[in-house]
């Protein structure tokens, strides 16, 4: 996406204004219209035009009895963002956002009753999964990487360390291809809340915890596991010339970044869901009979 200069936001930010705020039905539509061919014109698709908007609106304005135009509050998704670029992460907005969000939500999963997956996928090796794992291992929630691995390895960590974000690599090398009842049932059951296997080790019942955060990449061999494509996002991968190979070690910058998002997530608060009050038992009307 080519971010358009000030002054195309600050247009499109008041054509938003207009086109989805105004009561005036006429002005309203006149707004939509023209937002739509100014989109046309630039070639961005709805979601880029939201996130133009929605930006230029948190933009801060300088105050009328002061020439300083006060400093801005650190958006983390933003910061997220704008790491995933200057390391030549090669991805659609949507997909930036998608896996950005994710990032996030490792740090505050425990406050909803579902986690979901995300799958890295391409058609060939080299087309950026394995750095993308890196980055977002540095800036998700406890990130554990991982290649080719085994479920004892996974329920062993979970178990040792419950708030895990799991990033696997190279699927296509696990277990998970022949369908290993055990991997697959961390896939399955570590979506939702509470969710445990249990093993007997050494004549004992033990539980292991798996509601986690998964982060899977593969060049797949074949479709992944119903249950797991139908609580997971996929996004699949392609190879870019300008797209990096690898991540500078010990970059400080992602330390940095890690650091505001922990300070976000003990400001979290979960949204909470209006609920539209339903009448119970239902109200039935009764036929008279004469």
């Amino acid at each position: 996406m080519n971010w358009p200069d000030d002054a195309i936001c600050k247009r499109i930010c008041a054509l938003w204004a207009l086109a989805y705020g105004s009561t005036n039905v006429g002005e309203s539509t006149n707004a939509l219209t023209a937002l739509k061919r100014l989109q046309a014109e630039l070639g961005l698709n709805d979601v880029e035009l939201n996130f133009v908007a929605e930006y230029q609106q948190k933009e801060p304005t300088k105050s009328i009895d002061s020439d300083k135009t006060p400093e801005r509050p650190i958006n983390v998704l933003e910061l997220i963002l704008h790491l995933f670029e200057v390391n030549h992460i090669i991805l659609t907005l949507e997909q930036m956002v998608t896996v950005a969000l994710i990032t996030l939500h490792t740090h505050v999963f425990d406050e909803f009753l579902h986690t979901l997956r995300l799958i890295l996928r391409s058609a060939e090796p080299g087309c950026g999964k394995t750095t993308l794992l890196s980055c977002m291992e540095r800036l998700v929630n406890n990130g554990f990487m991982t290649s080719n691995t085994s479920a004892a390895a996974l329920y062993y960590q979970l178990r040792k360390s419950p708030r895990t974000t799991l990033l696997i690599d190279e699927v296509e090398h696990s277990s998970l291809w022949t369908l290993d009842p055990l991997l697959l049932s961390i896939l399955d059951a570590g979506h939702r809340h509470g969710g445990c296997v249990t093993r007997v080790l050494r004549g004992e019942v033990v539980r292991f915890p798996v509601f986690a955060p998964l982060v899977l990449s593969a060049v797949p061999k074949k479709r992944f596991a119903p249950q797991l494509l139908s609580r997971a996002i996929a996004i699949d991968m392609q190879k870019y010339p300008e797209g990096r190979d690898e991540l500078l070690p010990n970059d400080p910058h992602f330390a940095v970044a890690h650091g505001f998002v922990s300070e976000w997530a003990t400001t979290f608060k979960r949204p909470q869901i209006c609920k539209i009050p339903f009448p119970w038992p239902p109200r039935r009307q009764l036929a008279t009979i004469d």
